[in-house]
């Protein structure tokens, strides 16, 4: 989700099912490449989010994120 950091209002929302599809995991490097520097994001995971997420781990990693402690459930 994207969030005005100054009213702490949604202003998008994006679902990416890295579990079952690679593409997925590319749709979510390339939303996460375009997304302005100013804005906040918080990402939520749900169930089992590590399948197809290994070929996300660099961009991830670029916004400061620490999937070291991602395991398989």
């Amino acid at each position: 989700m994207q969030i005005d950091p100054f009213t702490c209002m949604k202003e998008e929302s994006r679902n990416f099912d890295t579990h079952d599809s690679s593409a997925a995991t590319r749709q979510l490097s390339t939303y996460l490449e375009q997304v302005n520097e100013t804005s906040v994001v918080v990402g939520v995971t749900a169930d089992e989010p590590v399948n197809k997420l290994f070929g996300a781990f660099p961009t991830l990693e670029q916004f400061g994120v620490d999937v070291a402690d991602v395991h398989l459930r």
